[in-house]
């Protein structure tokens, strides 16, 4: 998640975000799992960011092709 926001749900709250999932609409091929990082995640783009919204009016970045500084997955 590159934003969060509660403009479409004004009770939406940080603390919500682990178990979200189940609330989105998201594009086919994209997933929600929320995971709170050791270290600071970095993504790049050469030009061209992969960003799309959910229904709640976040907004998500894809982590393809190397763009990340690390895998936060693994």
């Amino acid at each position: 998640m590159q934003t969060f926001t509660d403009h479409v749900d004004h009770e939406l709250t940080e603390a919500e975000l682990p178990v979200m999932a189940a609330r989105l609409t998201l594009p086919d091929g994209w997933m929600y799992k929320a995971k709170t990082l050791d270290r600071d995640l970095t993504i790049t783009t050469d030009g061209l960011a992969n960003i799309v919204p959910d229904n709640l009016a976040n907004m998500y970045q894809g982590c393809i092709d190397g763009a990340n500084s690390f895998d936060p997955w693994d």
